[in-house]
């Protein structure tokens, strides 16, 4: 890494397989993405400095969210909505075929998102912060979150994830 502090990655991946482990999750991850248009994995970061006491501002958010707009939006997004067009099967070539190029593009989208992750936590695994206790923090985080959204997160799925947290 040139010019940066190499910091061990692996950690961030790990916490958000299990984090993200329970429907509850899952189903207020996809609010957050679809209804709020959120990076999830922007508010599982979030989440993951937060049990450090690690809370972030919006304009901390701000900064770590233009960090993976280019990859999110230019990578990550676009295999999605391949993805999620194959669901159906709408198309009228071969249903098996189709679904077998899904799953390939559902892997490829889950090592985008893994490789997304890596990066948020070598590039700001050092974040300074505002320290304060796990449970404030990931509250804090998230309303930041929201603002720099302009407000648009679901109530009932910032809930769920803090929640969650709070387990």
């Amino acid at each position: 890494m040139t010019g940066q502090q190499k910091v061990e990655t692996g950690r961030f991946w790990a916490f958000s397989l299990k984090f993200y482990d329970s429907p509850e999750v899952q189903e207020a991850c996809l609010a957050l993405q679809d209804e709020g248009s959120a990076d999830v994995n922007l508010a599982l970061y979030l989440l993951f400095r937060a049990r450090d006491g690690v809370a972030f501002d919006a304009a901390s958010v701000a900064q770590v969210d233009a960090a993976v707009a280019g990859w999110r939006d230019d990578v990550v997004v676009p295999l999605r909505s391949l993805r999620r067009k194959l669901k159906p099967s709408p198309f009228s070539v071969d249903d098996e075929g189709q679904q077998k190029l899904r799953n390939q593009i559902k892997k490829a989208e889950l090592e985008a998102e893994r490789l997304e992750q890596f990066h948020l936590e070598a590039r700001f695994g050092r974040f300074p912060g505002q320290p304060m206790a796990p449970d404030m923090a990931a509250r804090t985080s998230l309303a930041a979150l929201n603002a720099h959204l302009g407000g648009k997160l679901p109530e009932r799925a910032v809930a769920a994830l803090l929640n969650r947290f709070s387990v």
